[in-house]
Parts: C-alpha cells; structure tokens; sequence
C-alpha cells in the first residue's frame, strides 16, 4: 500500500476505538488489534478500557469506528443504571447520525442489539436492553437470542469451538466472499431475529436449533453511520487441523470485510 493511501495520511481514513475494559476478552481485543495493525502501515486502534458508557464522548464520529469485541455482555452492561443505559444509548444514536460506525462481535453484538432473548429460558431478558424496540434509530432494530446453533467441540491441542456460516450473495461482501461457507470460532455465540427492514443478512448459521434461518452476521446503514454485527468470531483462528487453506483464508478476509464496509481504508 503506498504512503498516499497509509492511515497516517489519508484523512478519510479512520480511526477504530476498541473496547478493552470491563467484560471484554482479552483475546478478542488482541486478535482484533493485531489483525488491524497488520493489515495497515500504521496502527489505526487506540485501546479504550475506560467505562463503556462513555467511549462515544467527544469522538469525531465521521472519523471513528467503536468496535465493541467478544466477551460477556453481562458484565459490560451490569453495571449500568437504568439513567446510564439511556445516555449511552442516546449517545450511540447521536454517533450514529453524524457518521459514526459501530462494530460489535459476539457480546458486543448483543450490546448493539435492541434486547436479549434468552432461548433456553424462553423470556426476553431486560437485564441486557440497551436499545428499546419501539426506538426506530439506534444501532440494531433485531434483538439477539442464544444460543440459536449447533456449535461443535473439537478436541484438539488449541481446544477450540466451531461453527460454519454460509456467507450471503451480497455486494457488501467481495466477490471472493459471497456464496461461501467459512467456518470461525465459536463461543456460544448469538445470532439475529425480528430484522428490520433496513438491515442486510451478510450471512447465517448452517446448523440451527430453533429456526431454519438464523442471521450470524449483520449489516445496517444508520442515516450517516454503519452497523456491522457479527455473532462468531473472525479474527479468531481455529485449529489448523479444521481449516483448509482456503477457509483460513476466507475467515481473514471475512474480518477485514466488516470493518472495510465501515469505511476503513485497508
């Protein structure tokens, strides 16, 4: 990539602020950093670990990509207050109007979401609503549920969790993309019902409990911003032993995907 297009000197590229405090998972924040970094001349993240409930304050919103990564949902959004989730989801929504963008993976989608169903519970469960479903403008009209998949255990050296995801034929995915089926890492992650109709299904799990199609992947224009949703986990690998070469391919180019559709410059 030559210097007239680098993060440094592309004013119209952006800056991506990745949450990196209570209920984040370290991996995800350094897989999500350390793909980024890679994948661009000059480190365009700044690690965020302070409170949640500020990290859209005084942001350049058409400049700024808040990535929120994998974790618990629980706790990231424990603590807030009925007062704390307004302002936050207040602020979200004001980002999102000046052009901000909002990534979210597995917890984080659900963060972004408008509320949790809890499928194995069969209730929705306020502890987790943000954004309320009867608000038209925030960062996701559907509501997660988990778990919604069958996810596989394979035992090996690494331990890791699976799931495969048929990619959509969608232009908001590169022509080596689309009609794919990529297998990533798996935590229990969730996935999407009750879409809007502003939103764009970018892929879905093969293997579903409860319904014959389930959303593992979103995307959504907000007025000037973007939402990109995703329920497994991209910048994550797993096993050698489960990927050809062309699926570890495909799941690099699936997260670099999401954050290309926010208008990141890679």
């Amino acid at each position: 990539m030559s210097a007239a297009v680098s993060f440094g000197d592309a004013p119209e590229n952006k800056f991506v602020v990745v949450y990196s405090g209570v209920g984040a998972a370290s991996d995800c924040v350094q897989e999500t950093h350390d793909r980024l970094k890679a994948a661009l001349p000059i480190d365009p993240c700044q690690i965020f670990t302070a409170d949640l409930s500020t990290i859209f304050k005084n942001r350049i919103a058409d400049r700024t990509i808040v990535a929120i990564p994998g974790g618990n949902a629980g706790i990231m959004l424990g603590y807030m207050d009925p007062e704390t989730k307004t302002a936050f989801r207040n602020d979200a929504t004001s980002f999102l109007k000046a052009g901000g963008c909002l990534h979210g993976t597995c917890a984080g989608g659900i963060v972004l979401s408008s509320g949790l169903f809890m499928q194995f519970e069969g209730r929705f469960s306020e502890r987790y609503q943000i954004f309320d479903e009867r608000i038209t403008v925030n960062s996701l009209d559907a509501i997660s549920e988990v778990p919604v998949h069958y996810t596989t255990r394979e035992r090996t050296y690494e331990d890791y969790f699976y799931t495969d995801v048929e990619l959509s034929n969608t232009t908001l995915l590169p022509a080596s993309l689309r009609n794919k089926t990529v297998r990533l890492y798996d935590a229990g992650s969730p996935g999407w019902f009750n879409l809007g109709a502003t939103e764009s299904i970018v892929g879905c799990y093969r293997n579903t409990l409860f319904r014959p199609v389930v959303p593992a992947i979103i995307a959504r224009r907000v007025e000037n911003g973007r939402v990109w949703v995703q329920g497994p986990h991209p910048e994550i690998g797993v096993s050698p032993s489960l990927l050809t070469d062309e699926q570890e391919y495909l799941r690099k180019e699936l997260f670099l995907a999401g954050f290309r559709y926010l208008g990141l410059k890679i």
